[in-house]
């Protein structure tokens, strides 16, 4: 149903971020790849959406988890784990720029870095 809302609303930020939402509840590698998409476009249509620039740390972010555990069946192209790794960076980045001079700054700072510390 959120796919239909999509396509007929294109131009939905929200829309977009609840249907990533959606897509990294289900999980999986593909899942998690549609949800990092939906995220970034979720951005594109709306900068400022920071549940969108959290959202896409965190999908990003649990796309490179999903790939670190895969079987090997599973075949990931090397250039779509360099891309999560960076995106999470990108959100990371406009995370803190965003929150920079705020109170929730030294919150959002600790949560950046538990996503990129490894990275």
């Amino acid at each position: 149903a959120l796919e239909e809302a999509v396509l007929g609303c294109p131009l939905d930020a929200n829309l977009h971020c609840k249907l990533a939402e959606t897509y990294a509840t289900i999980g999986g590698i593909d899942q998690l790849q549609l949800a990092r998409k939906h995220m970034a476009q979720a951005l594109e249509l709306e900068p400022d959406n920071r549940r969108a620039m959290f959202g896409l740390v965190s999908v990003a972010n649990d796309f490179l988890d999903a790939v670190s555990k895969k079987t090997k069946k599973q075949v990931v192209d090397q250039h779509d784990v360099e891309v999560a790794k960076e995106l999470v960076k990108y959100g990371a980045d406009t995370l803190l720029k965003t929150y920079k001079g705020t109170a929730f700054y030294p919150a959002v700072q600790n949560v950046v870095r538990a996503y990129t510390e490894d990275l």
